[in-house]
C-alpha cells in the first residue's frame, strides 16, 4: 500500500527535517499502515520535498513587524510552537513542569506533547523510528494507566520523564509488540526533548498571546502566503512548474509501485499540501487513481470557494456541489476544530467526508504538529480500517 505524504507550507530542509521524515514515516508505518498491509516495514512512503521550490523572501522577512523572519525558524522557536499547540491552555507553575501539569490532566496529552518535541530534537544521536516504535508502547501504557501512582510523586518535567521511561520500560503490554528498538535508545533524547521544553516555557508561562503566538503567527503568515503565490505563479509555467513536477512525480512513483495483492494507493496532505494535491490530481495527474485522499489542517475547501484551483469553473457556485474528483474513490478531511487553517470540503464537493477533532487547544494553534504526535496516528488508524 504505496503512501505519498504532502507536506504543507514553511517546511524547509535543514536542521531536524531528516529526523522529523522518519518519525513521520515510522508511525505511519507502526499505525496507519500496520494492520493494512502485510509487511508495514516494507511499504513505500514518498515524501516529495516541494518547499525548495518554495518562498525565499527578497528582504529576509524584514517586512515582519516583529523582525527578521529566520529567528523564527530557530530550534527554540519550534519548541514554542509545539508548546502553543499543544499546552497553551494549562498553568503550569514554573517552565520545568509543563509536561507534569499536562500529565496530571491527562497523561496521553503529556506523551503527544514529549514525542511532538522529541521529533524535532538534535540529541546527536538518530532517534526518529526509536521514537516512532516507542510510541505504541506509550499510547498503550496509558491507556492501561490513565492515572499511574508514580505521577503523584514527581516533583518536575524531568523526574516525570525519568519515571515514565522506566515505567515504559518494565511494563509488559497486552498487545504484543514486535520491536527492534527499546526505550534506552530514546531515552537520553527525550531528556534532551525536555530540556528545550523548558528553555521554550517562558513565553507560554507569562503571556502566550502576545509573546509566543503573535510572532509564530507572523512568521507563518510570510511564508504560509509566500509559498501560495510562488505555487500559483509557478503551476503556470510549462508541464506545471517544479512544484507539481516534485509532486507528480512522487505520485507516479507510488501508483506504479502497487501490488497484485496490495494494490491501493494512501495520498495524506497537510494544509497547503491538500491544495496543490488536488490541484494535480485534478488536472496534472488525472488519470492516477487514489483510493484515500486524506487531506488535514488543509484549505481545499477555501481554494475551490475562491476559484484558484487550474480545472475550476466559476459557473458552479452554490448551492449547486462539486462531484468527488472520479480518481479519488475515498476523501476524507481531517478538522481539528481549534485549527484556524482547516476549512471543511462537505458542503462543497459531494462525497468528501469531514471528519472533526477537537485536542482542546487554543483557537490560535493546532496546526503545526498534527503528524509528530501518535494519538494523531492511533485515531488515523482507525479510520484506515475502514478502507
Amino acid at each position: 500500500m504505496p503512501l505519498v505524504f504532502v507536506h504543507g507550507v514553511s517546511v524547509r530542509d535543514g536542521g531536524p527535517y531528516a529526523e522529523n521524515q522518519k518519525t513521520r514515516n515510522g508511525l505511519f508505518r507502526k499505525f496507519a499502515l500496520k494492520k493494512l498491509v502485510p509487511d508495514s516495514t516494507k511499504a513505500l512512503i514518498e515524501n516529495p520535498y516541494w518547499g525548495r521550490f518554495g518562498a525565499n523572501p527578497a528582504w529576509n522577512g524584514a517586512s515582519l513587524p516583529d523582525g527578521n523572519y529566520e529567528s523564527f525558524g530557530s530550534q527554540d522557536g519550534v519548541f514554542e510552537e509545539i508548546l502553543v499547540d499543544l499546552a497553551a491552555d494549562i498553568q503550569a507553575p514554573s517552565q520545568d513542569k509543563v509536561l507534569l501539569t499536562l500529565a496530571r490532566l491527562s497523561l496521553t496529552r503529556a506523551i503527544d506533547c514529549l514525542w511532538a518535541a522529541g521529533a524535532f530534537t538534535d540529541s546527536g544521536s538518530p532517534a526518529g523510528d526509536a521514537l516512532a516504535e516507542q510510541a505504541v508502547r506509550a499510547l498503550e501504557y496509558a491507556a492501561a494507566h490513565s492515572r499511574p501512582k508514580w505521577l503523584e510523586k514527581v516533583a518536575n518535567d524531568d523526574e516525570f520523564v525519568e519515571k515514565l521511561l522506566t515505567a515504559l520500560g518494565t511494563w509488559t503490554p497486552q498487545t504484543k509488540l514486535v520491536e527492534s528498538f527499546g526505550i534506552s535508545d530514546i531515552w537520553n533524547h527525550l531528556k534532551t526533548a525536555v530540556t528545550h521544553i523548558a528553555n521554550s516555557a517562558t513565553a507560554l508561562l507569562t503571556n502566550p498571546a502576545a509573546r509566543a503566538i503573535r510572532p509564530w503567527v507572523n512568521s507563518r503568515v510570510l511564508l504560509f502566503l509566500g509559498d501560495i503565490f510562488v505555487y500559483l505563479k509557478s503551476r503556470d509555467a510549462a508541464g506545471g512548474g517544479p512544484i507539481v513536477a516534485e509532486v507528480k512525480g512522487a505520485l507516479e512513483r507510488a501508483d506504479k509501485a502497487r501490488k497484485a495483492d496490495d494494490d491501493k494507493l494512501i495520498v495524506v496532505a497537510h494544509s497547503m499540501g491538500g491544495n496543490i494535491s488536488y490541484d494535480i490530481l485534478t488536472s496534472f495527474a488525472s488519470s492516477i487513481q487514489v483510493d484515500l485522499f486524506l487531506t488535514v489542517g488543509s484549505q481545499v475547501g477555501l481554494f475551490e470557494e475562491l476559484k484558484l484551483y487550474k480545472n475550476s469553473n466559476t459557473a458552479v457556485k452554490a448551492p449547486a456541489h462539486l462531484p468527488k474528483p472520479a480518481n479519488i474513490r475515498k476523501w476524507i478531511n481531517v478538522m481539528d476544530l481549534s485549527d484556524v487553517l482547516a476549512y471543511a470540503t462537505s458542503p462543497i464537493f459531494d462525497s468528501s467526508l469531514d471528519t472533526k477533532i477537537d485536542n482542546h487547544v487554543p483557537v490560535w494553534s493546532a496546526h503545526t504538529v498534527y503528524f509528530y504526535r501518535p494519538t494523531f496516528h492511533q485515531r488515523l488508524q482507525a479510520r484506515l480500517q475502514e478502507l
